[in-house]
């Protein structure tokens, strides 16, 4: 083994026995979880941590992997088509290729969502495959100024800047509904009317002349059911695609926020900066019981029992 190639074998080697692997899968606000654990455990261990990133060469879910837009990752620190040799070994079973993990990474699946595990930072040579949804993990870690400062930058079209003027220069408060994936959901609750309608009662009873920004995948649902529940009302319906991460830094930018059963949106209301902003989260997410899930809401969030 000769010049590059044994230089490659050696660097592969070393990264095998000096790693940490964080699978990432789903849409942006899972993807920010998942990238916000992976800080937090390269601070605790003291190891690299690469980011998986080869599920989205197999699923198009949402707008692919959308971290790199947003933050300044390293692509040695990317584990892709590439690199997946870093983490998987290639082995021939019954004629066919079949990948498997490294046998110097240990696994770890997540298997009780939104619980907080502190011993978690502490591991290292792991490959976590999960979605590591709780703040706790990244506590003191600034990723809400890092990841505002570089959506803010990204705000550069007269469209978004003007209401984004409106939004800072009024009582404005921000409401995201998530309807379309969640309607052929098994998991997943889809949140009815009476939610909104008693957010947005409590919200006007508490603030003067409320303009409510309305942030949605199913517009026409939006516009046909919350037109008339206020004379003061915007629908951002124009960041789609590529685009939709625009809506969750207005959205941060909302005096107040009244949120889904979606991470999208908890980030969004995570972001919001103002001292008395009031944040509205539905009590269910899921059409099964999860104990861990109050574990998600900060403590002067104000939780909406739904059915």
């Amino acid at each position: 083994m000769m010049g590059s190639s044994r230089s490659d074998y050696l660097t592969q080697v070393k990264h095998w026995f000096e790693m940490n692997v964080v699978k990432i899968i789903g849409g942006l606000g899972n993807q920010l979880f998942q990238y916000a654990f992976a800080k937090a455990i390269e601070k605790h261990s003291n190891q690299t941590v690469y980011l998986d990133v080869m599920s989205f060469e197999f699923s198009k879910i949402h707008n692919g992997f959308e971290l790199d837009r947003l933050f300044n990752i390293e692509k040695s620190h990317i584990i892709d088509k590439e690199k997946y040799s870093y983490a998987f070994q290639k082995k021939e079973i019954e004629g066919r290729e079949r990948y498997r993990l490294h046998p110097n990474l240990k696994q770890f699946n997540e298997s009780l969502q939104f619980r907080y595990d502190p011993q978690l930072l502490d591991q290292t040579n792991t490959y976590f495959d999960g979605y590591w949804q709780n703040p706790g993990y990244f506590k003191g870690l600034n990723i809400d100024q890092e990841l505002k400062s570089n959506l803010e930058r990204r705000i550069d079209d007269s469209r978004n800047k003007s209401v984004l003027a409106h939004i800072i220069n009024c009582n404005s408060i921000g409401i995201h509904i998530r309807r379309c994936d969640y309607l052929c959901s098994k998991v997943h609750q889809v949140l009815n009317l009476d939610y909104y309608s008693q957010c947005m009662e409590q919200i006007s009873l508490a603030s003067a002349d409320p303009v409510f920004f309305i942030f949605s995948d199913d517009m026409d649902w939006a516009r046909a059911n919350l037109y008339h529940q206020t004379k003061s009302i915007v629908f951002v319906d124009w960041n789609t695609g590529a685009n939709s991460y625009k809506d969750l830094f207005l959205m941060s930018m909302c005096k107040h926020n009244i949120i889904s059963n979606s991470t999208f949106s908890w980030w969004a209301a995570y972001l919001n900066s103002h001292q008395n902003k009031k944040i509205f989260a539905p009590g269910k997410w899921f059409n099964y019981e999860n104990e861990y899930l109050k574990q998600l809401f900060l403590p002067d969030w104000t939780i909406i029992e739904n059915q």
